[in-house]
């Protein structure tokens, strides 16, 4: 089977600068990312574990085309990587974390509708497409309050459910479950579930949940300071594994007597 995304040597990296005014020296560049190798099947959910500032938001980001890698190539969707940006993100649903790019107010529902006719969905086809993700992510009874007005796990679910607005083989998702109670998060899980083995959409998705990884996962690995460690599939020594590999790639990469930046 062709995976859905297959890339190897992405590297990006990040160029500071010292001082101000005319008297402007670049730092080292902060590399954000290193040498990375990365295969998702379609069908399969690939979770990419790490710490906060590990390089998981970013990677996202250069798959999706939103940021432009130093190094690398592979391809996506079938379309060369990097290459056929317009392509690859119309094979691309993607929801991050922090999202930022809805409409405090104007209601849940016309934030949908207006990210709907940007995919290019007629009215009435986007009305169908509405009702079904409220009623998939739980939002019938805040679909006409203001978006400022709702909750943060409110939030989170209308960022998947604007992701699902576009029907992509491929599903990106930046903690998906983040900010939800218990009930919720486990939806969340079914659902992702059932994109993968039911639709066949290849899903991309990060978590610093174990619990999470352990439930979900078809294949994980840790991303710690830009660089990527295999886990392979969860077993029964998959969580001792995760484990030691979050806590070396720590330390391995911290001056010593540092502190942890785990979150």
């Amino acid at each position: 089977m062709t995976p859905a995304i297959d890339i190897e040597h992405v590297t990006k990296r990040f160029w500071r600068r010292n001082g101000l005014g005319f008297a402007l020296r670049r730092r080292p560049p902060i590399e954000a990312l290193r040498d990375i190798r990365l295969s998702v099947e379609p069908g399969h959910i690939f979770i990419l574990l790490g710490a906060n500032g590990a390089g998981k938001t970013t990677l996202l980001k250069v798959i999706a085309t939103l940021l432009i890698p130093d190094t690398g190539s592979g391809q996506i969707a079938g379309r060369p990587f990097p290459g056929d940006n317009a392509a690859i993100r119309s094979h691309i649903s993607l929801a991050m974390g922090d999202e930022q790019s809805f409409y405090y107010r104007l209601t849940a529902r016309q934030n949908l509708e207006f990210f709907a006719a940007l995919y290019g969905h007629r009215a009435a086809g986007a009305r169908d497409r509405i009702r079904r993700i409220a009623r998939q992510f739980d939002l019938d009874a805040v679909l006409d309050r203001p978006y400022q007005e709702l909750s943060t796990g409110a939030h989170q679910r209308m960022a998947l459910g604007r992701a699902l607005l576009n029907d992509s083989p491929i599903l990106m998702v930046d903690e998906p479950t983040r900010s939800l109670d218990p009930a919720a998060k486990l939806n969340i899980r079914r659902l992702l579930r059932s994109l993968a083995k039911e639709s066949g959409k290849a899903v991309l998705m990060t978590t610093h949940d174990l619990d999470e990884a352990a439930d979900l996962a078809d294949e994980t690995a840790v991303l710690q300071r830009g660089t990527l460690y295999p886990l392979g599939r969860p077993d029964a020594r998959w969580r001792q594994n995760a484990e030691r590999v979050l806590t070396e790639a720590d330390g391995a990469t911290r001056p010593p007597g540092s502190a942890s930046t785990h979150a």
